[in-house]
């Protein structure tokens, strides 16, 4: 499995206020990754094609996400304490996630996200042509 070459740094900062304006009322329904300091919880989280989920930091430490897939593209992103995903192809979905800072020798941490389709979902063109939208950008397969 090649990985899509994306890359999330997730900033320990406690700045998750800023994110706030990102999930609006009405919005999709959410699911958590807690990132810590020796795992992430839960290690496989259920969602639904279009639902979002949350990664949240709380390692104290810089974290790195790496979703893998099939596409050469590489893209980072820089976002301070969590970040978010929407999965659009229904099956498990594997990420890495790496943990760098604070003194420490860098650490991995391996997690999934099963996917399922939403039986309530109302057909129409798809937003992402991918198999992820990571903060609004769409990561082609």
């Amino acid at each position: 499995m090649r990985a899509f070459g994306f890359v999330v740094a997730l900033l320990s900062a406690g700045a998750l206020t800023l994110l706030g304006g990102l999930f609006l009322p009405g919005a999709a329904a959410e699911d958590r990754v807690l990132i810590e300091a020796g795992t992430v919880r839960p290690p496989l989280v259920e969602t639904v094609v279009g639902h979002r989920v949350t990664f949240v930091n709380r390692s104290g430490r810089v974290a790195h996400v790496e979703f893998f897939g099939t596409s050469s593209e590489h893209r980072v992103f820089q976002v301070p304490g969590e970040i978010w995903a929407e999965f659009h192809v229904p099956g498990r979905h594997y990420y890495a996630v790496h943990l760098s800072g604070g003194g420490a020798r860098m650490v991995e941490l391996r997690g999934a996200a099963q996917v399922r389709e939403d039986p309530a979902a109302q057909p129409g063109p798809p937003e992402c042509d991918g198999i992820v939208t990571v903060m609004g950008a769409c990561l082609e397969r």
